[in-house]
């Protein structure tokens, strides 16, 4: 049988609390179920499937919303989309929904939502094609938290948050595994958060999550675009077996990134710091003993890249017997790489950073590692030197 729920309620002070348990809405023209209201919604083992717009739309104002061990699949709009009515504060919780198949849009939209409490707990999130969780617009004043979810096989960015101001983002317990990006010029990333912050008191924590054999321009990357510092917590994650121009692409004033555990066959973790200063402890998966570090963009002498003590050949993949010294990372605004009687063999990815100068003398020789190459990011300027 089917079923069309639309439920429209603008202005209904008398009803304080709506039920929807165990409904199936599916091939509508519309949306599968429209909830608008000010009073509290609960929501339950409800299912919508293949409608002409969003799965769930929900139109809130000053309500709590509560969806339990619901699924939305396949619709031609959003699976969940939350608008709010302007002035109002809302409470969202989503637990054990399952939200897949989704091609033309978000799996869960929300656009220029403030002064919302969202939780989001024990959710698969599978087989999207247009971005997984998509905060569009500004997000204010809000408390969002992704907890213990299961994040596989989505396209696009999978947790956007375009622009976030005044408020605090908790990611944890949560398994990205098999994402991969629809277009590598969009720069798109498994958590792709820009910050602007005008009161202080927001902060990001990424904590205890995995990250598995995603493709992305980045697994994580996080911009600050002005104002505020907002802190930053990245720790205890595991990045396994990424594909990705960078594991942390982080651009803050100021962030906390330790006890992570790296292992990954193409790329090494990178932290892009330039015009910042930050403090990382970095546990690479075969080194155990953490290192810290600081890098700013402020007045620093030429930085040499001199060769480090030949290792066994046994030790290093290279095209030739010959000894070679591996290539340290450029990490000074001024980097020169100095000609020697060995080769230079690179074993991870080379990146040239953002402002980042890198003089390569006449004569040098670089053995690059298969699938191995050379990044430059914006504005950064390598220069090859004529013989």
């Amino acid at each position: 049988m089917r079923f069309l729920f639309k439920i429209l309620l603008v202005n209904a002070p008398l009803i304080d609390y709506i039920t929807l348990e165990s409904c199936l809405s599916l091939s509508n023209r519309g949306s599968g179920f429209r909830v608008e209201s000010s009073g509290n919604v609960s929501i339950s083992e409800c299912h919508a499937f293949s409608n002409s717009e969003h799965g769930f739309e929900l139109v809130s104002a000053s309500s709590v919303v509560i969806i339990n061990r619901s699924l939305t699949s396949s619709n031609g709009g959003d699976g969940i989309r939350f608008e709010q009515q302007s002035g109002n504060s809302a409470t969202l919780k989503i637990n054990e929904v399952n939200i897949t198949g989704h091609y033309y849009r978000a799996a869960a939209h929300f656009e220029n939502i403030s002064d919302l409490q969202l939780e989001m707990s024990r959710c698969s999130v599978e087989d999207n094609f247009n971005d997984a969780l998509l905060f569009d617009g500004v997000t204010s004043n809000s408390e969002i938290s992704i907890l213990d979810s299961n994040f596989t096989q989505n396209r696009g960015s999978t947790v956007v948050l375009s622009l976030l101001r005044d408020s605090r983002v908790t990611l944890r317990g949560n398994i990205f595994s098999m994402n991969h990006l629809n277009d590598f010029s969009d720069r798109e990333a498994v958590v792709q958060i820009s910050t602007f912050g005008e009161t202080a008191g927001s902060k990001i924590i990424v904590d205890g999550n995995t990250f598995e054999q995603n493709a992305m321009s980045n697994v994580i990357e996080l911009r600050h675009l002005g104002g505020e510092v907002t802190p930053v917590v990245i720790a205890k994650n595991k990045f396994i077996g990424n594909l990705a121009r960078s594991v942390i692409d982080l651009d803050m004033p100021s962030g906390e990134i330790k006890g992570n555990y790296f292992n990954n066959v193409q790329f090494v973790p990178r932290i892009c710091t330039l015009n910042r200063s930050l403090n990382y402890e970095v546990f690479n998966a075969e080194d155990p003993i953490p290192a810290s570090t600081s890098s700013s963009i402020l007045v620093q002498p030429k930085s040499l890249a001199e060769p480090e003590q030949p290792k066994p050949t046994s030790l290093i993949r290279t095209t030739t017997a010959r000894p070679s010294s591996a290539l340290k990372p450029f990490e000074n605004t001024y980097n020169q790489v100095k000609a020697t009687d060995q080769p230079y063999s690179v074993e991870s990815e080379v990146v040239v950073h953002p402002g980042q100068i890198v003089i390569v003398d006449p004569g040098t020789q670089l053995g690059f590692a298969p699938g191995i190459g050379l990044t430059v990011q914006d504005k950064g300027k390598p220069v090859l030197s004529r013989l």
